[in-house]
């Protein structure tokens, strides 16, 4: 491979394998902290797949019983998506959306924008995690109206490792330790192009231990 080529590869490696799952997983603490419903539920699921043993090794079994912890990455996802566009590049004449488009167009989709439609979501500024967990609320889901890993042929290779790593991290933590917001009024630092970087977030962690 030419430098460009392994420049590209580990370029792809950092921002999309690693820079999208740790920012993903900031967003996520901060919602689950400001959401005290949400955190009952989720350290609920956990009391009911893992007991009281603080640590047990995640196995797959488990993973697949984490129903709600999948639904609040996928709903932290749906209102504060990391990647908020994605382009494809149409290299011949094609037909989109009843138009004709000439070769070498740049196509952008506002990623944010699908996943927030109040044309498919109710109240889609409001954080609720039962839009994913809720059969009801699954089957209203409007095919395309929510976008996570991208789509198509095209469709992020990692999706399921990044949410594997997701849900691990998430119970793990949550099984550990109590998580808290260091300043409740401090809003998100973030700064956003095609990827939303959470600048920082404090929080204050305490050991499940010195809480019995």
């Amino acid at each position: 491979m030419t430098d460009d080529e392994i420049r590209g590869i580990m370029f792809d490696a950092f921002a999309a394998g690693t820079d999208t799952t740790s920012n993903t997983f900031c967003f996520v603490l901060y919602y689950i902290t400001h959401h005290p419903e949400v955190k009952k539920k989720l350290l609920d699921e956990l009391r009911t797949v893992f007991k009281d043993d603080l640590s047990r090794p995640v196995t797959m079994d488990d993973l697949n019983k984490l129903r709600y912890c999948e639904a609040i990455i996928k709903e932290t996802s749906r209102i504060r998506p990391t990647v908020s566009m994605v382009s494809r590049f149409g290299d011949q004449v094609d037909e989109v959306a009843g138009y004709k488009w000439p070769a070498d167009i740049l196509f952008i989709m506002y990623v944010r924008g699908i996943n927030n439609n109040p044309r498919y979501w109710k109240d889609p500024e409001k954080f609720n995690p039962d839009r994913f967990y809720d059969p009801k609320e699954i089957e209203k889901q409007q095919k395309f109206a929510f976008t996570m890993f991208g789509g198509g042929v095209r469709m992020c290779l990692g999706r399921n490792l990044a949410m594997i790593e997701m849900k691990i991290l998430l119970a793990s933590l949550y099984r550990k330790f109590d998580v808290e917001l260091v300043d409740m009024k401090a809003p998100l630092h973030v700064t956003t192009s095609t990827v939303t970087i959470c600048q920082h977030l404090d929080v204050r962690m305490i050991p499940k231990t010195e809480l019995c």
